[in-house]
Order: C-alpha cells, then sequence, then structure tokens
C-alpha cells in the first residue's frame, strides 16, 4: 500500500485524514460513543502536553515566550493579516455566497490559532517547538493519531447536525474556494514574511504553522453563544472545512519539511 502511495505520489498522512472523513460521514459518533470520542480525544491531549512539557526545559519555553519577534508575527497574521485577507475575499464573492456563509468566512478569520495541530506539525517538521507552544497558546499537542481523532470528531458533528443538507453543491465548491484562497494567502505570507525577516528555518516551521491556522476548538462554542441558533449551522461550516483544509495541507508541509538534512556540527580534525 505504502508503495502504491509512493507511486502516486499521495501523503499517506493525507489520505489517512482523508479516511476520517469517509469514516465520520458513514458513521458518525452519537451519543455515549460521541462521549466516550470527546473524552479519549482530550485524553490524548493532556497526555502529549505532559509528554511535551517534560523534554523542554524551563529555559526553552522562556526562550519560546520571549522570542519577541516570532510571537509579534504569529499575532499580527493571526489578528490582523487574516481579517483583511478574510474580508477582501467575502467582497469578491459578492452576491454569490450565502449571508451566513458569508458571516462563518469572517468568524474563521478572527478567531485565535488552534495548539494542537500547530505543536503537532512543528514537532513532526523538527521546527522550534518550544516557540510554537508559546505562539499557540498566546493566540488561543497532538501528535498525529490525534489529529485523526480530531477530524473524525467534528466531521460526526456535522453530519448529525444535519450542516450538509443545508448548502448546495455550487455553494460548498465556491466556500472550499475561498477557503483555499484563505488558507493558500496566509501560508505564502508567513513563510515569505519568515524568510524576509531572516528566521532560522525552525522559528520559520513555527510561524507558519502557528499562523496559518484558526482554531474549532474555540470557535464553535463561540459561534453558539454568539450566532441565533437557526443559524450557526451554516456560519461554521465554513470553519469546518477550513479546519479540515489546514491539517491536510500543513500535513503535507510537515513532512516537506521534515525531510530536510538534519543539521550537524562540523568536526575539526587537529594534526600535530
Amino acid at each position: 500500500m505504502n508503495a502504491l502511495l509512493r507511486r502516486l505520489r499521495l501523503d499517506p498522512y493525507i489520505v489517512a485524514i482523508m479516511a476520517m472523513v469517509a469514516v465520520a460521514a458513514v458513521m458518525p459518533a452519537r451519543g455515549a460513543g460521541k462521549d466516550v470520542l470527546d473524552l479519549v480525544v482530550h485524553a490524548a491531549i493532556a497526555l502529549l502536553f505532559f509528554i511535551y512539557g517534560a523534554k523542554i526545559s524551563p529555559q526553552a519555553i522562556w526562550a519560546g515566550v520571549t522570542h519577541w519577534r516570532l510571537q509579534g508575527l504569529v499575532f499580527a497574521t493571526t489578528f490582523i493579516v487574516f481579517p483583511i485577507i478574510g474580508f477582501w475575499v467575502v467582497t469578491l464573492a459578492g452576491g454569490h455566497l450565502d449571508s451566513g456563509l458569508a458571516t462563518g468566512l469572517m468568524f474563521v478569520c478572527l478567531l485565535p490559532s488552534t495548539v494542537r495541530s500547530s505543536i503537532a506539525f512543528t514537532s513532526i517538521a523538527r521546527g522550534n517547538v518550544p516557540a510554537a507552544l508559546c505562539a499557540a497558546s498566546v493566540s488561543n499537542l497532538a501528535d498525529r493519531g490525534s489529529i485523526l481523532l480530531v477530524v473524525y470528531s467534528a466531521f460526526s458533528a456535522g453530519v448529525v447536525a444535519g450542516i450538509w443538507s443545508q448548502v448546495t453543491p455550487p455553494m460548498l465548491a465556491l466556500v472550499l474556494l475561498l477557503n483555499m484562497v484563505i488558507l493558500a494567502s496566509v501560508l505564502i505570507i508567513t513563510t515569505v514574511a519568515a524568510r524576509v525577516l531572516g528566521f532560522s528555518v525552525a522559528d520559520e516551521i513555527a510561524i507558519v504553522f502557528c499562523g496559518s491556522k484558526k482554531s474549532m476548538a474555540s470557535g464553535l462554542p463561540m459561534a453558539n453563544i454568539l450566532f441565533p441558533a437557526a443559524t450557526v449551522g451554516l456560519i461554521v461550516l465554513p470553519l469546518m472545512l477550513f479546519h479540515q483544509m489546514q491539517l491536510m495541507a500543513c500535513a503535507a508541509l510537515a513532512r516537506r519539511y521534515s525531510r530536510r538534512p538534519e543539521q550537524t556540527v562540523p568536526t575539526v580534525t587537529v594534526t600535530a
């Protein structure tokens, strides 16, 4: 199977994420099963936070917190660049987009970053994990398995709520396209900004993954509070789609970053 995926140039992890979406569409978690799934996801996240916390020294955490250039760039991307891009994209769509979906796209762009996948992908890509941990936490650890659980849990909730029946295929295609434009724009901006400003590759990884994320864990509860129950389903649909899209895009980027050569310290031979 792995040989076939390599021949087709498909990332096995992206295939696994898509498989979770398919499983959620056919067999969404409901009732007691959903409660158990939520407990498992939270337990996995808590365990991995503990593991990463135990591995990272207090000095490294402090270095991440005080890395003000990195933290400032991520913060500006999350709360300034994202809303500007979102407003531009929604304005560009004009009257072709349902008002609820347009509100949902802007809502996505105003949310904080997500801690779990930001740290996971930074770790997979061998980036600056302490800085990413601080950056994602300031604006709002999972490993690959827990990310798959999050994908399944999120799409299960959407299927159970009947969100898909409220959107026509052309409207769904337009939302997907606009989400792609937003995500691609932010990924390009964060990558270029990190390189122009002279950040290391490890810092660039943290900036790209933390700056391009939006938290569905924060967004769903906030949407339920801010918006009427009759419209909340449509409003959170762009967020759900963006969440899965950012996971798949960042999975590919993390694999690409991780394939870079390990940095080695040159040895000096002393001759008599």
